[in-house]
């Protein structure tokens, strides 16, 4: 397991794939929610625009496959560092620390 403080001072603990999706998700879920965002008005401003059920999927951890486009995308929407919706991943490769 790999913990990292990230630039919004949250730590960020992903052991799986599917965590760090989780972890992703719920990060664009509470920042939209902060803003009074439905998932279709965020997904309207995106350019090219995206479909509700591919940000709901997004959100919930359940999409297997993110591109960096859409996190990017969607990072600009909702003020984001992208380096903070791509840390959960890159921790993912984080070199481990040796075992005493």
């Amino acid at each position: 397991m790999t913990a990292i403080a990230n630039r919004a001072n949250v730590v960020v603990v992903s052991t799986t794939p599917a965590q760090a999706r989780q972890q992703v998700g719920e990060l664009i879920r509470t920042r939209r929610e902060d803003a009074g965002l439905t998932a279709a008005e965020l997904g309207a401003r995106l350019d090219p625009p995206m479909s509700v059920w591919k940000l709901c999927r997004i959100e919930g951890g359940k999409s297997p496959r993110v591109q960096n486009d859409d996190l990017f995308a969607l990072g600009a929407a909702l003020d984001i560092d992208p380096g903070d919706l791509m840390e959960p991943f890159a921790s993912l490769h984080a070199p481990q620390a040796a075992a005493s």
